[in-house]
């Protein structure tokens, strides 16, 4: 009589291999930060940030991209070439909605005085413009402040808006002196309780006799605005906006880029797959991994 095998619970028919057995979905933290926006005369508005939880499904792809930040616009004895936006930050794939956060808003500039441009967080007005507005396209919780109006001719240029709790480039204008970006907003996600989304600071107005200082770089990566001088760039990484420079029409001088953004992923280190691209930082917090993308990469839940 033939003698029949018998294979172990689980076990592939005829071949004695354990079948996989499918996983369950699983929740991840996220964090998202957009590119910040490129000053011109205004600081300019940082990236919007954004948290949420969402539910992932494997074995499914999901898309990250990485906002860049804008580039700063310069000044000519006859015209101004404002700044750029920023990138928008997102994740996608199957089953999920598409979550994003806005890029910031180009800081003001122009010989007549532009506003500042509505983003993630609005970028600052120079001259008698005013500031553009934040939270654009409108999310709830907000996603950014707007940014500040300059006070008058000779209050200098305003300030980018900040994060979600962060406030409007606001600062108290001096004679030419630009006003500070709005503070950024901090996330322990990434395990350090770091701050981003910090607005640009806007440039002083070079005045012959009068060249006051400029305001310093704002808290979360903002740049710090200049006289007679380029605008510094937000922070790459924190999605910072970039510094205003003085608002000379025959200036030579640029205002800062923006920083790029970043997209932070949260999960229980028992769910983490380890199949990446985009070359994202990986650390442990307790029971967690945290996936730190910089650019754009796939996460394979």
């Amino acid at each position: 009589m033939p003698i029949l095998g018998t294979f172990a619970a689980g076990a592939a028919k005829g071949f004695g291999l354990t079948a996989a057995t499918p996983k369950d979905p699983y929740d991840v933290e996220m964090l998202f930060v957009a590119g910040g926006a490129g000053g011109t005369y205004g600081g300019a508005g940082a990236g919007g940030m954004r948290t949420s939880t969402i539910t992932l499904y494997p074995p499914n792809d999901y898309t990250v991209t990485v906002g860049t930040g804008g580039t700063g616009g310069s000044g000519t004895t006859s015209a101004t070439t404002s700044g750029a936006a920023g990138g928008t930050t997102e994740i996608s794939g199957a089953e999920i909605v598409t979550y994003s956060a806005a890029g910031g808003g180009a800081g003001g500039g122009g010989p007549a005085g532009v506003n500042g441009q509505a983003g993630g967080a609005g970028g600052g007005g120079w001259n008698v413009a005013s500031g553009g507005a934040g939270n654009t396209p409108s999310v709830s919780p907000s996603q950014g402040a707007g940014g500040g109006g300059p006070g008058g001719y000779t209050g200098g240029h305003g300030g980018g808006g900040g994060g979600p709790s962060g406030s409007a480039g606001t600062g108290t204008p001096g004679n030419y002196t630009g006003r500070a970006g709005g503070g950024g907003t901090a996330s322990p996600l990434s395990g350090s309780g770091t701050t981003y989304s910090g607005g640009g600071s806007g440039g002083g107005r070079a005045n012959p006799g009068t060249h006051n200082a400029s305001p310093s770089s704002a808290p979360g990566g903002g740049g710090a605005g200049k006289d007679s001088a380029p605008g510094d760039s937000g922070t790459d990484g924190l999605g910072g906006g970039g510094g205003g420079q003085s608002g000379q029409r025959n200036s030579p001088f640029a205002g800062g880029d923006g920083g790029d953004g970043i997209l932070i992923l949260k999960m229980p280190t028992a769910n983490y797959t380890g199949i990446t691209t985009g070359s994202p930082a990986v650390s442990t917090d307790g029971s967690d991994t945290i996936l730190q993308y910089t650019a754009t990469g796939t996460y394979k839940a």
